[in-house]
């Protein structure tokens, strides 16, 4: 029996082009700027992921396995809220943008912002409280100081992505590169602070890189003339966009609770030193992030925008030709992780780095960049507002990592976390992709 999914009631319908009206020759520069616009959203991830890659060397490095096991924690729950924000506020943003026109964005901008301020919010208290209730059961463990430390911290770095987050929604990519530039040089000074002091650990890196992502708010003061606050109907935008959201909200939650799910069992099953030792292969497998969160930052409003103009056909065009190339690109890189990977450990690490060899890298690196591959397909569902897709192939992810994938762990350590994140995510992509191309069929 065919999967039928249905666009959500209030869905924004592309904008069809008027026969004639965009000769063949300005339709290639379109996508000409599309692409040369994605070749700077990839320099400006590369700026990011080093100012993140040196937090983790340093911590890794300076402090121990341990201490880095404590830091992957931290950012781990970190990337859980990012996650639902991005459900819940940024991806309805860009996929809404195109079809504003400029008076009707700045509202809607204003809007967005506000509903980003309520989650921020609701983050920090949510680590507050379990910082609170870890210190409380366990006061000589280490976990609770770092939620303490961490849940303010998280609410800066959110504001900091959200700022990246609404330039990139309108392809702004030299505006936010200068921005990422600036912070990830002031991160980075800042962690030559701790290193000079001498007091190197996983709490005093988040305190960096929070007091850094502060800096955004500048931002936000400079750039206010893009933003309606007296016009922003906060309540009425919610509404709308959780239409669509909460299909995207359930898909995120599946998606990061069974991918950060590992990290938070590792402790559990082994210890916090063998977290400490992924949190190593993991900070060498991110070299690709350039690739894998840049691609995101770009495919996202490229996406949307190829719908708006171009409707279903152009954006099964646009998906199949990304996945062919993200697939090349990632055989590139699993053969350099292989080739170079341990060398560079050793380099980074020193002493530290003992534990972590080439089959934990390869095994991760497999797992982890294999999401690269689910990108252009999984946007391609948010630029047509159907997000009730995603949640399926999310939960049966879901489950497959949490029994399958758990069970792995359980008996093979820490490197079969990345077989289980690579069979979650093949059944997601043949998922997706079957009840695409049934939906492009029917036209």
């Amino acid at each position: 029996m065919p999967v039928t999914v249905a666009p959500t009631p209030n869905a924004t319908p592309p904008r069809r082009p008027q026969v004639g009206a965009q000769p063949a020759a300005e339709a290639r520069r379109g996508a000409g700027a599309i692409r040369l616009q994605g070749v700077w959203v990839l320099a400006d991830q590369a700026v990011v992921s080093l100012a993140n890659f040196a937090a983790a060397v340093v911590v890794g490095r300076l402090a121990g396995q341990e201490q880095l096991g404590l830091y992957a924690l931290g950012y781990s729950a970190y990337v859980v809220m990012m996650g639902l924000a991005k459900a819940m506020v940024w991806t309805p943003y860009t996929t809404r943008s195109p079809h504003l026109e400029t008076d009707e964005r700045r509202r809607f901008a204003a809007s967005v912002t506000a509903h980003l301020g309520l989650i921020a919010a609701a983050a920090m208290a949510a680590i507050l409280a379990l910082g609170a209730v870890l210190y409380a059961l366990a006061p000589e463990a280490p976990y609770g100081p770092l939620f303490l430390v961490l849940a303010p911290c998280c609410a800066a770095m959110l504001l900091k992505e959200h700022v990246r987050r609404i330039c990139l929604a309108e392809l702004r990519v030299a505006e936010v590169f200068a921005v990422d530039a600036l912070l990830a040089l002031l991160q980075v000074a800042l962690l030559a602070v701790l290193v000079v002091a001498g007091v190197v650990s996983a709490a005093a890196a988040f305190v960096a890189i929070g007091a850094a992502s502060l800096a955004a708010v500048l931002w936000l003061v400079v750039r206010s003339k893009r933003f309606d606050y007296a016009a922003a109907k906060p309540l009425a935008d919610w509404r709308r966009n959780w239409d669509f959201s909460r299909w995207l909200t359930g898909s995120a939650l599946a998606a990061l609770i069974g991918t950060q799910g590992y990290r938070w069992a590792l402790p559990v099953i082994t210890s916090l030193a063998e977290l400490g030792r992924f949190g190593m292969a993991q900070s060498v497998i991110q070299v690709a992030n350039p690739l894998l969160l840049g691609v995101s930052n770009y495919y996202g409003p490229a996406s949307a925008k190829i719908y708006s103009q171009h409707g279903i056909a152009g954006l099964w065009r646009h998906a199949v030709r990304s996945t062919v190339v993200l697939g090349a690109a990632l055989a590139v890189l699993l053969t350099g992780l292989v080739a170079l990977g341990p060398t560079l450990l050793e380099w980074l690490y020193l002493d530290a780095a003992e534990g972590v060899g080439v089959v934990l890298l390869a095994a991760l690196g497999l797992g982890i960049l294999s999401d690269v591959l689910l990108m252009p397909i999984d946007f391609a569902f948010m630029a047509r507002s159907q997000g009730r897709i995603l949640l399926q192939a999310s939960v049966v992810r879901l489950v497959l990592n949490l029994t399958v994938g758990l069970w792995l762990v359980s008996r093979y350590g820490v490197a079969a976390i990345g077989l289980g994140i690579l069979m979650g995510n093949l059944v997601s992509l043949l998922w997706q992709w079957t009840v695409f191309a049934r939906e492009v069929r029917r036209g």
